[in-house]
């Protein structure tokens, strides 16, 4: 990058993920938030935070915000949501209609469910943000559920 366009960078300011915070996950199962903070002179522009559907809040700190996910375990596929930036598209569906259909009904696919929803969720919350993590995930994990999703429903 051309020192000049860092420098411009630097003046007009910047969310930039910096850590996630950890909490005890046995009293929720929604992932931690992740925290961003404001680089640039002058106050933080809120106008710049765009995280479609996640919770933003404000910290004590001006120049830092929480970002955390607002959806419900039991009605997600977190990993193809985060992936996807919507918890309605024709994937979702796919993907949820085998979890119902498929995995739901025997204790074995009741546990595979089970776990996922007790991993995934902060998974999700890591990769949301990074564009080129989501879109390996995308490519490794997503795309090749739906497609086996699909062969198995037919």
């Amino acid at each position: 990058m051309p020192e000049n366009n860092k420098e411009n960078n630097k003046e007009n300011g910047h969310w930039e993920y910096v850590d996630e915070i950890t909490f005890d996950t046995s009293i929720s199962q929604a992932a931690p938030p992740s925290k961003y903070r404001w680089f640039g002179r002058g106050p933080p522009d809120y106008s710049k935070l765009d995280f479609g559907d996640a919770v933003v809040s404000r910290s004590i700190d001006p120049n830092v915000v929480y970002v955390s996910s607002n959806i419900q375990p039991d009605s997600s596929c977190f990993v193809a949501t985060a992936v996807y930036g919507t918890q309605s598209c024709e994937e979702l569906d796919i993907l949820r209609e085998f979890r119902d259909e498929k995995l739901r009904p025997s204790p074995i696919g009741n546990v595979l469910v089970d776990v996922y929803y007790k991993v995934s969720p902060s998974f999700a919350d890591f990769i949301r943000y990074k564009l080129p993590l989501k879109n390996v995930v995308k490519k490794i994990l997503v795309e090749p559920g739906i497609k086996l999703s699909k062969k198995i429903l037919r």
